[in-house]
């Protein structure tokens, strides 16, 4: 293996008596850096900036630089606790670190939204608007990085930082998104926007000065660092222009749309710094705490071996559980010290990796259900791919939107406010009444006008028939498991629950995206088109089809639902995570009662059915034909002219 300048385990956790096990663990497994987390908790200011504004929940999660020191610049503009407590937490952290000889990665994304009373005094710092239109109910803008005292607070931010977490070694940066965006950049949610005074500044020299002014931070901090910037949404000339002007000391990382970067940084001269994350999936996926990954964990790390990197860093680390490593962690770990070097040995260190939890008897069986598991991941990659408002990350579905919580019913307005109550607690739930009433619905039909969402729940049928194999061939292992020893048979359980964790998370996002398409389909604005003339061919249905998928959806929901309460009082090990403090990317620990409440309201609105199907005849079971197009084509052609008058008044 190559000698790198850091090689950096990417684990955290705010608990230090953990982080300080991780730590402990990083330093005996050869790595010499590890993250240092920047947030205690929600950025509660933000989010409550404006409860009905559900966009606020991204910024709020994200870390950024001014949540953990103050400067002149935005003195006051956060609360002084929650910057004092997130600053107690990395100055402990750097103080475990230095314990053990380890250095710091900690992460950033910049330029962070400001609020209207910032502006309001400093108008001349006003950069560019960075929220997602489609998301956030008013605009929120980013200082200007080209002007002088917006560098400078970046000088001063860095230096407090490196004061207050002297074993920082890395900082990583990324922009234009949850929050963060930079003036005139392509990748901007709005599109290319800013200030005129800085629009024919060239993005290189832009980001150079960031950087410089970042450095010189460190260096008044009498402290060495490397800044890498990760270009999110830049284009290939904005990224080819950064790598161009770097100071020393700065690097580029990941591709940002130019494939050339690695070569272009080595004839700079600059740090090449790769990261393999094999488990960021993971965090897509949470509330799932710990995901059967080790197909692709190893590819990851395959990856990662060609990368050629000055600076490596992993991550998807845990505890031991049951005198065993996760599955994750042993999967990284052994393409950390051995990159793989073909598909072959992945698939010999994965029966390893088996026989290590189960034994040689039950390896066999694990290894084929981690396959289908494996399947089941690659669809659902593939449709997150096209997934522009994420709606497929549980973490901002499933979690966020809180979709494992929420009743799927025909008409949420049917649906009294005293049966809603048990979802009030939750300071999202503090919106408008429209948005309210919508009561499990995900933003895309309400922004995005979807009629119906047919690709994904494809995807999620799919994902289902590879997650349902998976379970059944553990579930043939029966009596083989019966005869394990006690160990043997609570690490195969929780391999088995883990599985079924990941199932119920997946099959609770097909549910509601049929079900919510369905509404979309037939109550949205096209909804005539819908009701009189439906195509008969494999897109559409007649309606009483359409009825059944939807009852379908909820008694599977609701059987789903089941299986997860029996997951989490059956289990030793926490399957879903939860916290004391419930925010918007925490589930409560009440979450089973919530659940118990959801498959009440469920069973109980059965019946409104009807409402959403007024006079809906029986299903025929017909197979596909043109008959109800024949049928219906006057008013076909009334609504085809409707449409048509439309798009001439929006000409």
């Amino acid at each position: 293996m190559p000698k790198y300048k850091f090689k950096i385990m990417g684990a955290d956790s705010a608990d230090l008596d953990v982080y300080e096990g991780l730590a402990a663990s990083a330093k005996e497994r050869g790595f010499t850096a590890m993250t240092i987390g920047t947030l205690a908790e929600t950025t509660l200011d933000q989010e409550k900036a404006d409860y009905t504004d559900a966009w606020l929940r991204f910024s709020a999660s994200c870390p950024a630089i001014m949540k953990v020191v103050e400067t002149a610049l935005v003195h006051d503009i956060l609360a002084k606790e929650h910057i004092e407590k997130n600053a107690r937490m990395v100055a402990e952290k750097s103080r475990i670190l230095e314990k053990y000889g380890l250095w710091g990665l900690t992460g950033f994304l910049e330029p962070m939204w400001l609020p209207e009373s910032f502006y309001e005094v400093h108008p001349e710092m006003r950069g560019g608007r960075c929220d997602n239109p489609c998301l956030a109910n008013e605009p929120y803008y980013s200082p200007c990085l080209d002007n002088k005292d917006v560098l400078l607070h970046y000088r001063e931010a860095v230096r407090k930082f490196l004061d207050l977490a002297p074993r920082t070694a890395v900082i990583t940066l990324g922009t234009n998104d949850s929050g963060a965006g930079i003036c005139w950049s392509s990748g901007l949610y709005p599109g290319p926007n800013g200030p005129d005074h800085c629009r024919k500044t060239p993005m290189g020299t832009r980001m150079k000065r960031w950087f410089q002014a970042m450095l010189a931070g460190a260096a008044d901090a009498g402290a060495k660092l490397e800044v890498a910037f990760h270009p999110v949404h830049f284009c290939r000339a904005e990224t080819r222009d950064t790598i161009e002007k770097l100071p020393m000391g700065a690097t580029v990382t990941g591709d940002g749309n130019f494939p050339d970067a690695t070569a272009a940084l080595r004839a700079k001269k600059r740090t090449v710094m790769a990261g393999a994350y094999p488990t960021m999936v993971a965090w897509c996926l949470s509330p799932v705490i710990e995901t059967p990954f080790p197909f692709y964990n190893l590819e990851a790390m395959q990856q990662l071996g060609e990368a050629g990197a000055n600076i490596i860093s992993v991550g998807g680390f845990a505890p031991p559980q049951y005198g065993v490593d996760t599955v994750a962690t042993m999967a990284i770990l052994s393409g950390f010290k051995k990159p793989p070097k073909s598909d072959e040995d992945i698939e010999r260190r994965v029966v390893s990796i088996a026989r290590e939890h189960v034994g040689r008897k039950l390896a066999g069986s694990l290894v084929s259900a981690w396959r289908e598991v494996d399947h089941a991941l690659r669809m659902w990659i593939l449709g997150s791919k096209g997934d522009t408002n994420h709606i497929l990350h549980p973490q901002y579905s499933v979690k966020g939107a809180r979709w494992i919580a929420k009743p799927i019913v025909p008409d949420p307005k049917l649906v009294p406010e005293e049966e809603k109550l048990y979802f009030r607690g939750h300071p999202r739930e503090k919106m408008a009444a429209e948005l309210r009433d919508n009561f499990f619905l995900c933003e895309g039909t309400i922004n995005y006008q979807i009629d119906e969402m047919k690709w994904p729940v494809v995807v999620y049928d799919e994902i289902m028939r590879y997650m349902n194999r998976a379970v059944a061939i553990l579930d043939a292992d029966a009596d083989a498991v019966a005869e394990a020893d006690d160990l043997t048979k609570k690490r195969w359980r929780l391999q088995y629950d883990r599985i079924r964790a990941l199932r119920a998370v997946w099959r609770t996002q097909r549910n509601v995206l049929r079900a919510q398409s369905i509404i979309e389909f037939f109550t949205g604005e096209k909804k005539d088109s819908y009701w009189n003339v439906i195509r008969k061919d494999e897109s559409f249905y007649e309606p009483p089809t359409y009825r059944r998928f939807f009852l379908e959806a909820m008694d599977d929901e609701i059987e789903n639902c089941r299986e997860i309460l029996a997951l989490m009082r059956e289990s030793e090990v926490e399957l879903l995570e939860t916290g004391d403090l419930e925010t918007t990317y925490m589930l409560g620990k009440n979450l089973p009662e919530l659940i118990e409440k959801k498959i009440a309201i469920m069973e109980s609105h059965k019946g409104d059915i009807d409402v959403l199907f007024p006079n809906c005849p029986e299903e025929r079971y017909a197979d596909p034909n043109y008959d109800w197009a024949d049928v219906n084509k006057e008013k076909d052609a009334a609504i085809r002219q409707k449409d048509r008058d439309k798009m001439k008044e929006s000409r």
